[in-house]
């Protein structure tokens, strides 16, 4: 029974960690493919991508796949990330773009494509107050796909999404688009 018991221990000590489950881009600017710009790595389609601070990040070619992306959703975040030429492909929940009042948020989609395969919040996710964020969603070429698209949720957010000449390939989305406009009842916008 012994050996057996130390035979799993070892087996045990050898195994890698789990990977984290949050990876946060770390950098004023640089491409999604430089892993050292991450805080925990490459995103993988089991972790959550976080774009923070002042930051611009490019999708230049390529395919990515998350579990999610969060862009500018903290209060001082000033995020921009470009879809120009790859596919981002988010296998297990949302794209969220701005959340606390004083962050904004911006992502552009000019080729390539944005796949999500949950819901996309463009300007809050949460109807509760300090939600005054800046958000906008620009799609100018590739193709976006997204379970359903909330406009504008975060009590006085600022929300744009805009669909720029005849470039996109599609723009479609599986159920609902909610365009919303709640005002803050602490009078943050």
């Amino acid at each position: 029974m012994l050996p057996l018991l130390l035979a799993a221990a070892a087996a045990v000590a050898t195994m890698p960690a789990p990977p984290a489950l949050r990876t946060t881009w770390r950098a004023p600017s640089g491409e999604w493919s430089d892993a050292v710009r991450w805080s925990a790595g490459l995103p993988t389609p089991f972790n959550q991508a976080a774009v923070r601070g002042d930051s611009v990040l490019t999708l230049p070619s390529g395919t990515q796949r998350a579990g999610d992306l969060e862009i500018g959703l903290e209060s001082r975040d000033h995020a921009r990330v470009n879809v120009a030429g790859g596919q981002l492909i988010l296998m297990r929940d949302s794209l969220r773009l701005g959340e606390h009042t004083g962050g904004s948020a911006t992502c552009f989609l000019s080729a390539g494509a944005i796949h999500s395969a949950m819901d996309v919040f463009v300007g809050g996710a949460s109807t509760v107050p300090d939600r005054a964020t800046q958000a906008e969603l620009h799609i100018s070429g590739g193709n976006f796909l997204g379970r359903s698209l909330t406009l504008g949720a975060g009590m006085g957010a600022h929300s744009l999404l805009s669909c720029d000449g005849s470039k996109p390939e599609a723009v479609a989305l599986l159920d609902d688009l909610y365009v919303e406009a709640f005002t803050d009842p602490k009078g943050a916008a």
